[in-house]
């Protein structure tokens, strides 16, 4: 079986306006895309338009990132009541587009707070939000990391995610498997999708360095595309990656597509 592809909007086409970015991202083949962030309120109409009139569904949105440079405030404490009012608003707008899943933002390490007082919130919050969940609703997904692109993560390693889901206890709460992150993390990427796959909700991909186009860097591609082929694995493979030149799109899912038909014709 071939995986579905999923665009990310921002990282593949991020200087076009919404509606150009969906057409741009139909015109390379994809059916599904994913979001770092909803549109703002006035442009919801719109944007569901547009995911509409190119027959674009919604793999994943995002939960709140908070003000600059921060990456998630779902394990601040101080901030609990704006993170949950703000969380309300990518609810709703992921229930309207019919998002598969919400990428819960965790953030970094705080001072003035200790790990374990942020875990707690975070799990608090995870708690909350999953007791606010329809059985149509967008699953949950937890994101290890790397520690270079964003300073001191909370959930740094695959152990950090995972502990967090062994706790919260829900089917509904889900792993999202970043290659291009957890390469930077792990020592073996591939015994880490192993033992990540009893949690894995939805996998992202780039290549490191420079989170370019699978197949421009050092990623053990044809070993990482067999090892989910032959897992099992049934969701979608996200593209979130930053293209290299014009070409950067179709050649990568040209390569990610070629890697997923070796494998399972070398399995028939």
């Amino acid at each position: 079986m071939v995986l579905e592809l999923s665009a990310s909007l921002p990282a593949l086409y991020g200087s076009r306006p919404f509606a150009a970015a969906c057409a741009a991202a139909a015109a390379d083949g994809f059916t599904c895309v994913e979001l770092w962030a909803p549109p703002q309120r006035q442009d919801w109409t719109d944007a569901l338009q547009a995911l509409a009139a190119h027959g674009l569904s919604l793999t994943s949105v995002n939960t709140p990132a908070g003000a600059a440079p921060a990456f998630g405030t779902a394990a601040d404490p101080a901030a609990t009541a704006s993170w949950r009012a703000d969380l309300m608003d990518t609810l709703e707008f992921g229930r309207l587009a019919g998002a598969a899943a919400m990428n819960v933002l965790a953030g970094a390490r705080l001072e003035g707070h200790t790990r374990a007082a942020q875990l707690a919130c975070l799990r608090e919050n995870l708690k909350w939000l999953l007791d606010l969940l329809d059985d149509g609703d967008p699953m949950l997904l937890l994101e290890p990391l790397n520690a270079v692109d964003r300073s001191s993560p909370l959930l740094g390693r695959l152990d950090d995610a995972i502990a967090v889901l062994d706790q919260v206890g829900s089917d509904r709460l889900r792993l999202l498997f970043d290659a291009y992150h957890l390469h930077q993390e792990e020592p073996d990427l591939l015994l880490a999708f192993d033992r990540a796959l009893p949690y894995v909700g939805h996998v992202q991909v780039a290549d490191f360095p420079g989170r370019a186009q699978p197949g421009t860097g050092t990623l053990p591609w044809p070993s990482l595309i067999a090892e989910i082929a032959k897992s099992g694995y049934q969701g979608r493979i996200g593209c979130e990656f930053v293209p290299t030149c014009p070409d950067a799109v179709s050649l990568a899912r040209a390569y990610l597509t070629a890697l997923q038909v070796i494998e399972t014709v070398g399995a028939t």
